[in-house]
């Protein structure tokens, strides 16, 4: 981390008065208690940024916004970037986006569109922009596929305590869900590839969380998903998911459910509506989907014919 004493010597526009964004006026920030890291370097664990501020002793020129302001990640706070969902680390990866918001110490856009990301902690009540409240209580629907994943959350106003949130995946917003609670969806996603593979999801963490269901076959009891659009295809690009993302037939492998899965490459030519194309499945180790020497990761490449 970078020294805070270094910090100060700079002009950290954002601390002193009240700033205004859009006309909404904010109260002094007051960040001497924080921790700051150069942009450049990997959040901390259980960490996210909250301001911005320049710094000698990162990359960048002179009077650059070079580092974040850093802060432990806690229900509710307003954050630069949303979780780091790909390659960050629990807890920060299991808390939601809540809402955009605007904050006059995280990078402006250019349209003075929502800078900001309100966080909310796995079991909040808040919808959030991929999470949307339905009923009371459980509803393990089998008939919405992989484009709809499911949340449960505490709600005293429910004859049973709980309260539904449901997602449609889009590709801006991942979201972590309990692996029990989206068996089907689970399930749809793995046999989804022949049929539209442009916009499958997929699962791109496997993590332990306390507030899950345990699953048989181990901790990890949980998933962070995310949708995909055309764009994730193009130029043949390897697109990183957990195995679990896919059926094993895909990738080749014949074997009986539950026998390990292996190392090695399968290629593949369907065809649909669209045209012809080939799918490529490339089957390694990632830690991201678990710890140890598992073959737990697949790489997805898509080229049409």
């Amino acid at each position: 981390m970078v020294a805070l004493y270094v910090m100060l010597i700079v002009t950290l526009w954002a601390l002193w008065g009240a700033a205004s964004v859009r006309g909404q006026v904010f109260q002094e920030a007051d960040f001497s208690h924080l921790d700051a890291i150069c942009k450049s370097r990997p959040l901390p664990a259980g960490f996210m940024p909250v301001g911005e501020l320049n710094s000698p002793e990162c990359e960048g020129n002179p009077g650059d916004l070079n580092a974040w302001y850093v802060d432990r990640v806690t229900d509710g706070m307003v954050a630069c970037t949303p979780p780091p969902y790909a390659d960050g680390y629990p807890p920060a990866i299991t808390f939601r986006v809540c809402k955009r918001s605007l904050s006059p110490y995280c990078p402006q856009n250019r349209d003075g569109t929502p800078n900001a990301y309100e966080l909310a902690s796995f079991m909040s009540l808040c919808e959030g922009v991929a999470l949307k409240k339905e009923g009371c209580d459980y509803n393990f629907s089998p008939t919405v596929g992989a484009s709809y994943w499911f949340h449960y959350v505490p709600d005293p106003t429910c004859p049973l305590g709980t309260r539904t949130l449901r997602s449609r995946l889009v590709p801006s917003h991942p979201i972590v869900v309990c692996f029990a609670h989206n068996k089907w969806a689970i399930l749809a996603m793995s046999r989804y590839q022949a049929h539209n593979p442009l916009f499958k999801p997929l699962a791109i963490r496997r993590l332990y969380i306390a507030d899950c269901p345990a699953v048989n076959g181990g901790q990890l009891n949980a998933l962070v998903v995310r949708g995909t659009s055309a764009e994730d295809w193009t130029g043949g690009r390897k697109v990183f998911a957990c195995a679990v993302s896919v059926h094993r037939s895909f990738l080749g492998q014949t074997e009986s459910e539950g026998t390990p899965i292996k190392a090695g490459q399968h290629s593949e030519v369907y065809g649909d509506a669209r045209g012809r194309f080939q799918l490529t499945f490339v089957t390694f180790h990632d830690d991201r989907c678990g710890l140890g020497e598992e073959i737990n990761a697949v790489h997805i490449s898509y080229v049409p014919q």
